[in-house]
């Protein structure tokens, strides 16, 4: 809810990269990121697409996902 009439920029990338990582550290610590990217090239401006590529270590997973928010 916090970015949902957001500007999206590289401050509001930056900050979602950083809550992303916290929350995942803090309920979801077997998961460890590996990539967070963003994509805001669709012709639609009122949306912004994020990608997290992550690994779970003790299971040996690898997986992507993908939302757009």
């Amino acid at each position: 809810r916090t970015y949902l009439f957001e500007n999206f920029n590289s401050s509001v990338e930056s900050n979602i990269r950083t809550s992303i990582r916290k929350q995942t550290q803090k309920y979801l610590p077997v998961i460890s990121i590996q990539t967070i990217s963003f994509d805001d090239s669709n012709a639609d401006f009122n949306s912004l697409i994020v990608k997290i590529a992550y690994t779970i270590p003790a299971l040996n997973i690898k997986d992507l996902l993908e939302f757009t928010i």
